[in-house]
C-alpha cells in the first residue's frame, strides 16, 4: 500500500540530521564538536493497514522524530553548548486503493512532512489506475503526483527547496499474457517535482519514452524448461531544453535448462552523446558523456542440489574507448534444511574514468581516474526451529581512485585540461555492515523481530594500500 506512486523511502525516517554537515561552521572560538549524532532520534512510529470485504485498502502511517543536537565542547574551560541539527519533525503517510473487477484497481496518497517555524515543510499527493480488459491480457495505467515544497519562515535554521509546485506523470499501455508481449510508455516530471523529505528522486526535468517487446516460451522443449528473449527503445531527454540524456536500444534473453541451470544475457547499445545534468553538481551546467555499449552474461545453478554456484560478467565500452569491467561470483551451500550461507565476492575495474571532482564559485573541476572496486559479502541463515530463525550478512566495500588528469569543464559541456590543478584527490573508500536477525513468528502472521546492526566507513587518499593493510587499518 505504501509502494503506491513510489512516494515513500523508508530511510527517511531517522535521516542523518539535516545540519550535521554544518554543525562545525556554528562553532565558537577554541570550541571543538564533541558529539555529533548520525540519526535524527526517532520517538515513535506507528502503522495502520489493512483490506477491507469489498476491496478497499486502507493504510495509515506516522512517525515523529525529535530535536537532535550536536555537542560543542571548550578546549580550554570545558565548557559544553548544545547545537541544534535536527527539530521535532513528523512525517505521515495516508493511502487509500479499491480493487476492482480484472486485477485493476485505483489509489490515491499523500505524504506530509511538518517541522517547525525555520524549517522547511513539504507535502505531495498522487494517485493513479490500473485498468484490464476481461481477459486479464490488456492493462490501461496512468499516475499523477504533485508536490509542494514549503519554504521556511523569516528565522531560517535550514531550507534546501524552492516554492513551487511540481508534477510527474506516467501513461502505459502493455498486454502481459501469451507468448507475444509488448508495453508502450511516457512519463515526464518537471525540473520543480521535489518529493526527497519524504520520497527519493535522483532526477527530475525529464521525459522518458520507450517501447518493450518480448516473446516468451512458457512450455519445455529440447533441453529448455522455458525461454524468453526482448527488444527495448527507450529515451530519456531533458524535459524544457530537449537534450538527450539517454537512448538506448537493449536486447535480453534468459534460459532455463531442464538440468534447472539458468542463463541470461544481454547487450546495451547507445549510440548518441549523453548530456548529464547531474555530474557537474551546479544547476544549469552539464557535461558531456558519449555513447557506450554494454554487454552482460550470468548463470545460476541448480538449488535443489546442496551446492550451487551463480556467477555474472559485465562489460560496458564508452566510444570514446574508456571501458569497465565487472565479474561476480557466489557459491551456496545448503548443509541442510535447516542451515544454509552464501558467499558473494565482486571484482571491478574502470580504468581511465572521468568523472567529478570538486568546484569553486569560479571553476568546476573534473579528473581522469583509475577506479578498482571489490566487494565480499557472507550471508546465512539457521532456521532454530519451524517458528524461529537466526539470519547473519556481512558485507565489505572497497573503492579506490587514482586520478592522473585534471579538466575544467567548460559551458558547452566540453572539458579543457588544466595543468595547474595541485590538489591530493585520490581516494580509498570503505564501507563495512553487519546485520544480525533473530525471528520469531509467534503466531500466524505475527512476527517478533531483534536486530543488531554495525557500520564502518572510513575514507583516506591511501590509494595504494594493499588488501589486509586495508582490512587492518578500517
Amino acid at each position: 500500500l505504501f509502494q503506491k506512486g513510489n512516494l515513500f523511502y523508508s530511510r527517511r525516517i531517522g535521516r542523518t540530521p539535516l545540519l550535521y554537515y554544518s554543525a562545525n561552521s556554528q562553532l565558537l572560538e577554541n570550541e571543538l564538536i564533541t558529539n555529533n549524532p548520525v540519526n535524527a532520534r526517532l520517538l515513535n512510529a506507528t502503522k495502520l493497514s489493512g483490506r477491507t470485504a469489498g476491496g478497499l485498502g486502507i493504510g495509515f502511517f506516522n512517525a515523529l522524530t525529535g530535536n537532535t543536537w550536536a555537542t560543542a565542547t571548550d578546549t580550554i574551560t570545558g565548557e559544553k553548548r548544545e547545537i541544534q541539527t535536527d527539530p521535532l519533525t513528523n512525517y505521515n503517510i495516508v493511502v487509500v486503493d479499491q480493487a476492482l473487477p480484472n486485477n485493476s484497481s485505483v489509489y490515491f496518497i499523500n505524504t506530509n512532512v511538518t517541522r517547525p517555524s525555520g524549517w522547511d515543510d513539504s507535502n505531495v499527493t498522487g494517485g493513479g489506475a490500473n485498468l484490464g480488459d476481461r481477459s486479464k491480457t490488456y492493462f490501461l495505467g496512468m499516475n499523477f503526483a504533485a508536490s509542494k515544497w514549503n519554504k521556511s519562515g523569516s528565522e531560517v535554521m535550514y531550507s534546501s527547496g524552492e516554492s513551487y509546485p511540481g508534477y510527474n506523470y506516467g501513461i502505459y499501455l502493455m498486454k502481459s499474457r501469451g507468448k507475444f508481449q509488448f508495453s508502450v510508455y511516457q512519463s515526464a516530471m518537471d525540473k520543480h517535482f521535489n518529493i526527497n523529505d519524504l520520497g527519493i528522486n535522483r532526477t527530475n526535468n525529464q521525459q522518458n519514452r520507450g517501447l518493450y517487446l518480448s516473446y516468451r516460451i512458457y512450455e519445455p522443449f529440447g533441453k529448455f524448461l522455458n525461454l524468453s528473449q526482448s527488444f527495448g527503445i527507450d529515451q530519456i531527454r531533458r524535459l524544457d531544453g530537449k537534450e538527450n540524456v539517454n537512448a538506448a536500444f537493449t536486447y535480453k534473453g534468459n534460459a532455463n535448462f531442464r538440468n534447472y541451470l539458468t542463463v541470461w544475457w544481454g547487450i546495451t547499445v547507445s549510440p548518441i552523446d549523453r548530456y548529464d545534468f547531474y555530474e557537474p553538481r551546479r544547476d544549469g551546467w552539464y557535461y558531456i558523456a558519449p555513447g557506450y555499449t554494454q554487454e552482460w552474461i550470468g548463470y545460476s545453478s541448480d538449488y535443489r542440489k546442496k551446492f550451487a554456484l551463480d556467477g555474472q560478467f559485465y562489460y560496458t565500452r564508452d566510444f570514446d574507448q574508456m571501458h569497465s569491467i565487472w565479474f561476480e561470483i557466489e557459491p551456496i551451500f545448503r548443509f541442510n534444511n535447516r542451515f544454509s550461507i552464501r558467499v558473494k565476492n565482486g571484482i571491478g575495474s574502470n580504468p581511465d574514468d572521468i568523472g567529478y571532482i570538486g568546484q569553486n564559485p569560479e571553476t568546476i573541476w573534473f579528473g581522469k581516474r583509475d577506479i578498482e572496486t571489490l566487494e565480499n559479502s557472507f550471508s546465512g541463515k539457521y532456521m532454530i526451529s519451524r517458528l524461529i530463525s537466526v539470519s547473519l550478512w556481512l558485507r565489505h566495500y572497497w573503492q579506490k581512485g587514482n586520478y592522473s588528469e585534471y579538466y575544467t569543464l567548460q559551458e558547452n559541456g566540453k572539458l579543457l585540461p588544466d595543468n595547474d590543478f595541485n590538489y591530493l584527490v585520490d581516494y580509498n573508500y570503505n564501507s563495512f555492515n553487519i546485520d544480525m536477525v533473530l525471528g520469531w513468528e509467534f503466531a500466524p502472521g505475527s512476527m517478533i523481530s531483534l536486530v543488531w546492526k554495525n557500520a564502518i566507513e572510513t575514507e583516506n587518499q591511501l590509494y595504494r594500500t594493499e588488501y589486509l593493510e586495508n582490512l587492518d587499518d578500517m
